[in-house]
């Protein structure tokens, strides 16, 4: 399972290196906004 790992990492990180810096900054954004909704989800829906 570490094999695959270090494999996705390299190929994830020859991706973000060609990508132009302003998608890579709305990619952040987005996946920083669904962690944030589905985190949110979460914490109400164990609290009621």
């Amino acid at each position: 399972m570490a094999i695959p790992g270090v494999v996705a990492v390299l190929i994830a990180a020859f991706i973000v290196k060609s990508l132009p810096l302003d998608i890579l900054r709305w990619l952040v954004i987005v996946v920083i906004l669904y962690t944030s909704i589905v985190m949110l989800r979460a914490a109400y829906s164990k609290s009621h």
